[in-house]
């Protein structure tokens, strides 16, 4: 049974609104609050039902979302105060039918002029959306704007094993986000980023996508758990190695000194002769693709589906031998041009534009990047799924030609609760790592924008004005919206990293 409107706003202290088919949510309930606390100067509580489209670039598609917002107006300065919002998507809820009954109202603001605005001042119906916006369910999540949540992660396979993403977003998988409180619940975090944008990322960086971050998880196997070497012209990584699995860490990395010293240092000559031995590799890597695609397709499997090791070792036993050996032959040569760093675990490789570099087999590590997919792939030691082509002249004309070097970290800070070092301070993001003795507490004070924590290793627990106290489990990453203070407690010795965005 529809509830009809109440029109009748004389001295009524409560009131629900509803918005239908805008762009930008924050932005019109920014707008709205402050012509309500005009036109309605009896108003002390609200809830706003605001139907939006969000654009999920990820999938070439527009997706119908609702968010709901809880609101307290202060009697005294009339400014208003977000106490709870939730989102969902429009397809999973009949919300819609509370609201077919509302009066239309209309402000002086010209931007909401332009909107259909409806109200009902009914009290039993916003107790009922009252209690409704604060339950968590399946795909909807409802929290504090300062509420720290954590990621949840989605797992994409490669041919050298898996990439974890924890704040991800492509077709090939989106990262969720749930309320530290209660992880039983999670939606997209884009879909919950839409929502207050400016609260939660910060002013400058509402516009901005959250700065990648993910765990590299290659096979401890040579050669099947080696990443592709390839090079980046907008992407800044950084790598913290967590796990070495093999018997040694490496990444391939750079240009190999001695074999720039036998050219005397000659960089055009340096890549001619790479281009040439790649082009070499890259013929017989062909030739045994297109045999090992065969098997593919007498087993039914398709041609760009990532496939385990053991599976692509067997196949290489019905691969005629002399390609083996020519392909192990002319790849020896061709990582001879290579540069390499030997890793252990705790070791920290910034990896700048236009250096080429491949992560090798074993060496697992948590990375912080520039939220862009671009790439040039040099060469491959396998098959690669996600185009048909390498890059490697394109690569070569614009690679930096330079032998690697360990990353030497800054000490920021040293006393007797912790040590925090300056990990990266690239042009899209900074981030720093703290090593935190046993049984300390740190307060952290509020900043204009959300950072991003990972605990790395040890026994964590994080609280703020709106968080109790809550264990960070090892190997979590946990966003804190922008404006926040926290508090952090260390039970054990404990490493985390944090991650900011920023601009120079």
């Amino acid at each position: 049974m529809s509830i009809k409107p109440n029109l009748n706003e004389k001295n009524n202290e409560k009131a629900s609104f509803f918005i239908n088919n805008v762009e930008a949510p924050e932005s019109i309930l920014d707008i709205l609050l402050t012509q309500i606390t005009l036109k309605y100067p009896s108003l002390s509580e609200l809830i706003i039902t605001i139907c939006y489209n969000l654009n999920e670039f990820w999938n070439h598609k527009s997706q119908k979302l609702v968010s709901q917002y809880h609101i307290y107006i202060d009697n005294h300065n009339r400014e208003s105060v977000i106490e709870l919002f939730s989102v969902f998507s429009e397809n999973d809820s009949h919300y819609k039918d509370n609201f077919k009954n509302f009066a239309p109202v209309e402000f002086e603001n010209e931007d909401l002029k332009k909107i259909p605005i409806t109200v009902n001042f009914d009290i039993n119906l916003f107790k009922n959306e009252k209690i409704n916006l604060s339950k968590n369910q399946t795909n909807k999540v409802s929290i504090n704007p300062k509420e720290i949540c954590i990621f949840e992660p989605v797992y994409i396979p490669k041919p050298w094993g898996q990439e974890i993403w924890f704040t991800g977003v492509e077709k090939r998988g989106v990262s969720k986000i749930s309320p530290l409180l209660n992880t039983n619940v999670s939606i997209p975090f884009p879909w919950l980023i839409s929502a207050l944008p400016k609260r939660l990322l910060g002013e400058k960086f509402s516009d901005k996508n959250l700065t990648l971050v993910k765990i590299l998880d290659p096979l401890p196997v040579p050669v099947f758990g080696d990443l592709y070497y390839e090079l980046h012209t907008e992407k800044n990584e950084v790598y913290v190695v967590t796990e070495i699995s093999s018997s040694e860490g490496k990444i391939k990395f750079g240009s190999n000194f001695d074999k720039l010293k036998e050219l005397n240092f000659d960089t055009k000559l340096f890549k001619s002769e790479l281009l040439k031995i790649i082009k070499q590799y890259e013929e017989i890597r062909k030739k045994i693709d297109v045999i090992l695609d065969g098997f593919r397709k007498d087993s039914n499997i398709p041609l760009n589906e990532p496939i385990s090791a053991d599976k692509i070792r067997e196949w290489l036993l019905r691969v005629p031998n002399h390609l083996i050996e020519e392909e192990k032959q002319k790849r020896e040569i061709m990582d001879s041009y290579a540069g390499y760093l030997n890793l252990n675990i705790g070791d920290v490789i910034r990896v700048p534009t236009l250096i080429p570099h491949a992560l090798q087999h074993g060496v697992k590590v948590i990375e912080f990047q520039t939220p862009t997919y671009e790439r040039f792939i040099l060469s491959f030691a396998q098959k690669v799924l996600t185009q048909s082509h390498w890059d490697t002249e394109k690569a070569l004309d614009i690679m930096t030609i330079t032998p690697p070097t360990q990353t030497e970290l800054e000490v920021i800070t040293n006393n007797d609760s912790y040590c925090e070092e300056n990990v990266c301070s690239f042009k899209e993001f900074y981030s720093s790592r703290l090593k935190i003795k046993a049984d300390k507490v740190i307060q952290f004070s509020a900043i204009d924008n959300y950072r991003i924590l990972f605990n790395v290793t040890g026994k964590l627990y994080i609280s703020s004005n709106k968080t109790n106290k809550l264990e960070v489990k090892q190997g979590s990453c946990i966003f804190i919206p922008a404006k926040t203070d926290f508090e952090l407690k260390s039970e054990t010795y404990t490493t985390i990293l944090f991650c900011t965005p920023h601009f120079f």
